[in-house]
């Protein structure tokens, strides 16, 4: 039988503590970790975005929820909107939603866990849950891995910018499950529970509090049947030998590559490991995006006589 923590045993705002629970646990909750101005200002950018891509036509909807099947780009009834909305691609935002991407005790957890390993933004999301958002299926975030793997390689930092509560659809985790292969996601979400030797736990965070968990944990979001509106950036890590959810050096905008910094380039995937991995040479003669440690002239096809 797996153990399950108590709250005051998972929540702390001690990184040596966190790292622990995450070992012992598959998770932590990490309190303290956004400041209210941090908060505030994440919760502003996130508000206007999502409703000015609601007012366009562009917003990301579900009545299901994350990863709901019956997902749709497109305008909403701003006075009954979708259950669920989804802001993809953050880094492209807002110059917070990149300063959270290169949050210090974020990128700390990402050291420890990562056993040293260099490690690039997988994906940044803003999610906000109406009433009525569905239960998810039983995962782990490292799914498509055919094996599995001596250390994690994805961390998860789901930072709260409201609380984060059980009626809310606040994420269920079975604790130590870490330890378990990938579940099986055709067979019934029950039949995976009791498969566990586990039990779901309800994770409960208060604003400005971030999940933390690795990706062999298994977990899903619950159903939401609160008024209260939950919000969150989920922030994604993952080794450099595993290649991302987004692809930041192909998406990220013509007008924000110029006011990257090398630091958050690098965390983007313009880095070339050993000058070897992940290198790639201007797309035009001048195409000013580049690796940061491994340069290129425009070289186009060339034949005699031209």
């Amino acid at each position: 039988m797996l153990d399950t923590p108590t709250e005051a045993e998972i929540s702390t705002s001690d990184f040596e503590e966190g790292v622990q629970n995450i070992r012992q646990f598959g998770y932590t909750v990490h309190r303290n970790f956004l400041s209210s101005d941090l908060r505030e200002a994440l919760w502003d950018r996130l508000d206007e975005q999502a409703r000015m891509e609601r007012h366009h036509g562009l917003a990301e909807l579900s009545e299901e929820g994350h990863a709901g099947n019956d997902a749709f780009i497109g305008a909403a009834d701003e006075a009954r909107p979708p259950a669920y909305q989804k802001v993809s691609f953050l880094p492209n935002k807002g110059r917070v939603f990149r300063d959270l991407m290169l949050h210090p005790v974020a990128l700390t957890y990402c050291e420890r866990m990562f056993e040293g390993q260099p490690f690039v933004l997988s994906s940044q999301t803003g999610m906000i849950l109406r009433t009525g958002g569905a239960r998810q299926v039983l995962h782990v975030d490292q799914q498509p891995v055919p094996f599995r793997t001596p250390f994690p390689i994805l961390i998860n930092v789901m930072s709260c910018l409201s609380d984060y509560e059980p009626d809310m659809g606040s994420t269920r985790i079975i604790p130590g499950s870490h330890n378990l292969s990938s579940p099986d996601f055709t067979k019934p979400y029950d039949t995976l529970v009791d498969s566990s030797g586990g039990e779901l736990h309800a994770v409960r965070a208060e604003a400005g509090s971030a999940v933390i968990w690795e990706s062999r944990t298994w977990h899903s979001q619950w159903f939401s049947q609160s008024q209260a509106q939950r919000r969150s950036i989920a922030t994604v890590y993952c080794v450099h030998f595993y290649r991302p959810q987004d692809n930041y050096p192909a998406l990220v905008h013509d007008e924000v590559y110029p006011k990257l910094t090398d630091d958050e380039k690098r965390m983007m995937g313009f880095d070339a490991y050993g000058s070897a991995y992940g290198r790639f040479e201007p797309r035009s003669r001048y195409d000013p995006r580049g690796n940061v440690n491994f340069h290129r002239r425009f070289t186009p096809e060339m034949h005699r006589g031209a």
